[in-house]
This record gives C-alpha cells, structure tokens and sequence, in this order.
C-alpha cells in the first residue's frame, strides 16, 4: 500500500478546495445539523482536506506517511480542545482559526477525522494505480 511517483498537483488543489466547500457547506444552514449526515459529515471532511493538503505538501511523500502525518496532525488539534484558555479560546472566536482548531473535544471527531483520511488513502492509492498505469505505457 504506497503510492509511487509525484502527485499531480492541480488535482489535488481542485481536489482540496473542493472537499473545502463541501465542508463549508455542510455547515450551512442548508444542512440539518442533528442529522447524521450533518453532526458528522464536516469533521470526516476535515479529516480528508488534511491528508490532501499533506499530499500537496509532500507530494513524493508514499501514501501510508502522508496518512501517518494526517492523523498525527488531527488528532493533536482535537485533543488541543481539550485545552480551555483565555487568549486560545478567543482565537478559536475568529471564524477562519476556529474552523481549524475547533471548539471542544469530541471522541466521535477522531473517528470522523480517520474515515476522512482513510478515504483519501483509497482515493490516493486509486490515483496512483492510474499514474503508474500511464508511466508503463
């Protein structure tokens, strides 16, 4: 399970800003937000647009490390919630700062955050049977 060569950047960004606006949307008031699909569909979002953001930034980088950072990284700022300070809390109150860092500590979130990232490893590994299938060729 690794994905060899370099990652295609501009799918990846597309990829990346479009799991961003789908996110941002099921935040919206579109969404039911005591629906399933509206209490966990923005966190298992996130989870993803953070392993496709790691897939950018290391785009030679096989697909099990980049998912090792992702979750590295997502779980530090879940478990950062548990955190309550003053001079952090009001940081969290900036819309932009506070969809990254979140609000409070939710179990369920890591769960959300590692259906996202296993889903950009499938995508990935996907991605990368084709890139291989074409440099055979």
């Amino acid at each position: 399970m690794k994905s060899t060569g370099k990652r295609n950047f501009l799918l990846f960004l597309v990829l990346f800003l479009t799991v961003i606006a789908t996110g941002l949307f099921s935040r919206s008031q579109f969404i039911d937000r005591s629906s399933f699909l509206g209490k966990y569909s923005g966190d298992t979002l996130w989870g993803l647009m953070v392993f496709l953001g790691f897939c950018i930034l290391f785009s030679k980088v096989e697909t099990p490390i980049v998912a090792l950072v992702s979750v590295i990284f997502s779980f530090s700022i879940e478990f950062s919630q548990l955190v309550q300070v003053d001079w952090l809390n009001e940081l969290r109150q900036i819309k932009p700062v506070g969809l990254v860092l979140g609000y409070g500590f939710m179990w369920s979130d890591l769960l959300c955050y590692s259906i996202g990232i296993a889903f950009g490893c499938f995508l990935d590994l996907v991605l990368s049977s084709r890139r291989e299938d074409k440099s055979l060729k």
